[in-house]
């Protein structure tokens, strides 16, 4: 619970506390009635100032009711007549732990004082008590919690702060994660002072050096994450932490999970080809980040649903206005997950000034992309006066458009010109930041079919980051393959997740990422907590062959698409034998043709390549809670 949570939470069982004293000194004959008007009249107007009091709830409470009921009780109770200043000075004097004893002719500390004054005294203890260990947390508060992460460990250490490393860390704090961020001396943040008191530790020191590693406690940490701009200074990161914790006595078999930043999909051979033994390297690309978000929430079948299940129905046809960063990891992630019965492929047209430059570097980066799907470049301004005219002339079937520009106004802007004239089309808009004009955008029905994606606060939390529910399942996806592997295949050497390469986790990630899809296909969905699953026996049933088969094509078409946008190529049929049937070091697959063109890959390797299609299709039974879809 955050801490803002926790403080809010603590002042209204304070007030509630204060209401049930009121009730206990009406009720029972131990307290006075005069005493009972006292509390209600504090209750009141506490309830009255409760959300402007809420941090300092105990203190104000206290001090109040001491006060109050101090007073109370030196003028009504003592034996004789006991002048107000009297009164007051008494009532002062129970904060420094000490009560006068006015009441009883026999200066004595063996007697009863009067209820009110039992009542002031300890609220005086608690005040002090809580105002003094309040103090003494904001003055040592940081070194206490930084000691206290050294000792135990388990915390979050992230290495660098800006605004992205700034909004995961605020996600991770409300998760109740223990947060340590080492940060340069220019490295500063407006919003610093918010993380401090929202819990985390903040430590200014040079991040290439041991003595941050060893002040941070790098090596206890549960994960660490570094989000830097510069891919090369992430990878020297990633090396210097590795020898470092390599040298502590505390390095034995657990590997430490290393979130770095990855700000160009070309560097990412360089992580499979980077030796560590201690760290356990998790590359992450925030715009793909941002895509997956997008994709897993508004799937392109969204709108389409009769579409996608039509076996002989027209591609979908994306219209991606602005190909920077944010609109090609698009690209990628619409190209290897949007796979359905019909055959053809995924039609997208990209719109941008660069276009031109755009294209050669695609085509070069990808050289089988037209096997994957079909892409068409448009160099035009998107702020130019006949851009709709020329959207309409080039891409007269569009189905989906994407709007990923330069800043979140531009975006906005294009978007609603767009929807003039599109007003029947989700229109994706990449609005980064928060604000009052998106909250109106979101609330209008005006503007229903415009959607907002790519969100900071949305995308930079550990559910997406650290993704451990997604790496789950992609394991079983693994050791399912592995098993299966394993009992039709003679001398079969098992490979553990761990010692998997990029590629190939990515691989198992990918096919839980079209899960989602599989059951859409299949007419199945996710079934919620208060729902009844379907039951192995009813699943079997359910899945007849001609389903598995049609599933098990979309499946085959998905997976080309992920190896031909990671580079890899068909490996020719008479270079198949009974024993190879691909070549991992030239990136060359023979399953990397047709459904249909499997069975003589298969013939000639002794392998079943379309049951393997059909496997993960049986599979999502397994993965997650399912049951037949409403319709």
């Amino acid at each position: 619970m955050p801490k803002l949570k926790i403080e809010r939470f603590a002042s209204s069982i304070y007030l509630i506390l204060l209401a049930a004293a009121a009730v206990l000194t009406f009720y029972f004959s131990y307290f006075n009635k005069p005493l009972f008007f006292i509390i209600s009249g504090l209750t009141i107007v506490m309830a009255f100032f409760h959300s402007k009091l809420y941090r300092h709830a105990v203190q104000v409470y206290t001090f109040s009711l001491a006060i109050m009921s101090g007073l109370y009780g030196f003028l009504t109770a003592p034996y004789l007549d006991y002048p107000f200043p009297n009164a007051l000075y008494s009532t002062v004097r129970l904060f420094v732990f000490d009560t006068d004893q006015v009441f009883t002719k026999e200066a004595t500390k063996f007697i009863d004082y009067p209820p009110s004054i039992e009542l002031a005294r300890w609220c005086a203890v608690i005040y002090v008590s809580a105002t003094i260990s309040q103090l003494l947390m904001k003055a040592f508060g940081h070194s206490f919690q930084l000691q206290k992460m050294r000792w135990f460990g388990s915390h979050v250490v992230i290495l660098g702060l800006n605004d992205k490393s700034a909004t995961l860390a605020k996600n991770l704090l409300v998760n109740q994660r223990k947060v340590l961020i080492v940060s340069e001396e220019n490295e500063r943040m407006p919003d610093e002072e918010e993380l401090v008191k929202s819990g985390a530790v903040i430590l200014r020191m040079k991040l290439l050096s041991e003595s941050a590693f060893k002040k941070s406690a790098i090596h206890k940490s549960k994960y660490i994450i570094a989000f830097h701009d510069q891919d090369g200074y992430n990878l020297d990161l990633v090396k210097a932490i590795d020898e470092y914790v390599k040298k502590t006595e505390s390095h034995g078999e657990r590997k430490i999970p290393v979130y770095i930043q990855q700000n160009h999909t070309i560097t990412q051979h360089l992580y499979d080809k980077i030796k560590v033994s201690a760290l356990e390297i998790h590359a992450v690309s925030l715009q793909s980040l941002v895509a997956r978000q997008l994709l897993n929430e508004h799937p392109v079948y969204e709108h389409y649903e009769s579409e996608a299940r039509d076996y002989n129905g027209k591609p979908f046809h994306l219209l991606l206005i602005g190909f920077g960063h944010t609109g090609q990891q698009i690209a990628i992630e619409a190209i290897q997950r949007s796979h359905f019965f019909r055959q053809q492929k995924l039609h997208l047209t990209v719109i941008d000034q660069q276009a031109e430059r755009l294209e050669r570097e695609w085509r070069d980066a990808f050289p089988r992309l037209d096997d994957a799907a079909m892409l068409h470049f448009i160099q035009h301004d998107i702020k130019s006066a006949n851009i709709i005219h020329q959207i309409r002339e080039a891409v007269p079937q569009i189905t989906h458009i994407y709007i990923s520009l330069d800043n979140d106004e531009e975006d906005v802007l294009q978007a609603l010109r767009l929807h003039q004239q599109f007003k029947n089309l989700p229109i994706y808009i990449k609005i980064q930041r928060d604000g009052h004009f998106t909250d109106w955008l979101h609330n209008t029905s005006e503007f229903s079919h415009l959607k907002r994606f790519g969100s900071w606060e949305n995308v930079l939390t550990e559910e997406i980051v650290i993704r451990e529910n997604l790496d789950e399942l992609a394991k079983s996806v693994h050791e399912a393959y592995e098993d299966k592997a394993a009992k039709e295949t003679l001398d079969y050497q098992k490979t553990p997740w761990e010692k998997l390469s990029f590629f190939q986790k990515n691989s198992n990630r990918a096919q839980v990422d079209h899960l989602d899809t599989k059951l859409f296909l299949l007419g199945l969905e996710r079934a919620q907590e208060d729902d009844e699953p379907m039951s192995q026996e009813d699943f079997d049933k359910f899945l007849t062959q001609q389903k598995l088969n049609n599933v098990a094509r979309a499946e085959h078409l998905r997976w080309n698409a992920f190896h031909y946008m990671n580079g890899w190529d068909t490996l020719p049929l008479e270079d198949v034998t009974n024993k190879i049937h691909k070549d991992n070091s030239r990136k060359l697959h023979a399953c990397l043709v047709t459904w249909d063109e499997l069975v003589p890959v298969s013939s000639r390797r002794g392998i079943d390549f379309q049951e393997s299609d059909r496997n993960p299709v049986r599979q999502v039974f397994e993965l997650t809670a399912i049951k037949k879809a409403e319709q």
